[in-house]
């Protein structure tokens, strides 16, 4: 089981805006870097090889690394247009 501490790390995750390069294709390195940044404390986010092509309402997973703690990142992309998209991320172990 997993100590409360270290899932404590990644609390204050909300909605980030990301820049497209005037496509709705964002790179994964993108979003990688978006992911980090909404992360308290820091982290590495793998997302994938392939880059993202949003639409309101989907979702993609990724996976983060956390105080030492692997964790998986759902990102629920929640409105956007061809230049900027925002997205919340969840992370089912620390719910409840």
């Amino acid at each position: 089981m997993r100590s409360r501490t270290l899932l404590a790390l990644p609390v204050g995750l909300g909605a980030v805006a990301l820049l497209g390069a005037c496509s709705s294709t964002i790179e994964v390195s993108d979003l990688e870097e978006q992911v980090n940044n909404a992360v308290i404390g820091g982290s590495d986010a793998d997302c994938g090889d392939e880059n993202v092509e949003p639409e309101e309402g989907m979702t993609h997973t990724c996976t983060i690394t956390a105080g030492g703690e692997e964790f998986e990142a759902i990102l629920h992309f929640t409105e956007g247009n061809d230049n900027e998209w925002n997205f919340e991320v969840e992370i089912p172990e620390l719910d409840g």
